[in-house]
């Protein structure tokens, strides 16, 4: 089995530690996810791909929820439409706690994706801040139990770790925090200094002191 990826490049705000390639406040998304179903056409054309079966669809970006609705509807209908995927595959948006609300993630849920990845990175507000999320603890938190109302039960919460002045104190409280909301999943990720990016720039500086 296969899988397919789609990256969607927007963001309400850049993270400074990212170097995932993004936009801030793109405003014709329309015009964008008609760019992107002419790029499936071209892309199935030239690689014949069409035959293959795929078990897996992930939308990452990004910030796919900033999607709306019915943008993510098109695509979701453009893919069935042209692969074969069978029919329990695993589909997969990413977000941001901000970015979410109790409609678009019932809507989300209906029109076929069954597993959501919401990036909370931490519960600990000053390592937020430090990340420079949009979101604050309680809107993370928010975002959980209403795609838990929303029908979402394979549900996968990101966070970050070796935030410079993160302590074992806050990364305990931090999962605590994520095993009293049940999440089917965790991913954890170290900071990474990636050149390029604020984060690296200000390590270079000397302005951060990086956790080993």
């Amino acid at each position: 089995m296969s899988g397919i990826y789609i990256h969607i490049p927007f963001c309400e705000k850049k993270c400074f530690y990212c170097d995932f390639y993004s936009v801030e406040k793109l405003s014709d998304k329309d015009k964008f996810v008609d760019y992107l179903i002419k790029e499936i056409d071209l892309f199935t054309g030239r690689y014949k791909m069409l035959t293959e079966e795929f078990d897996s669809v992930f939308l990452g970006g990004g910030t796919p929820s900033l999607l709306s609705p019915e943008q993510m509807k098109k695509i979701i209908d453009k893919l069935r439409c042209t692969f074969s995927i069978i029919h329990d595959a695993e589909w997969t948006v990413e977000s941001n706690p901000g970015s979410l609300s109790p409609d678009s993630l019932k809507e989300y849920r209906k029109s076929g994706i069954n597993r959501i990845s919401i990036g909370v990175q931490s519960f600990a507000e000053s390592e937020l801040e430090f990340l420079q999320r949009i979101h604050n603890p309680d809107e993370a938190k928010k975002a959980i139990i209403d795609s838990k109302k929303a029908g979402f039960d394979n549900r996968n919460i990101d966070i970050i770790f070796s935030i410079p002045g993160q302590t074992k104190s806050s990364l305990k409280f931090t999962l605590e925090q994520i095993k009293e909301l049940m999440p089917e999943h965790i991913s954890a990720y170290s900071l990474i200094y990636e050149e390029g990016t604020p984060l690296y720039s200000a390590y270079k500086k000397n302005q951060i002191q990086k956790i080993i």
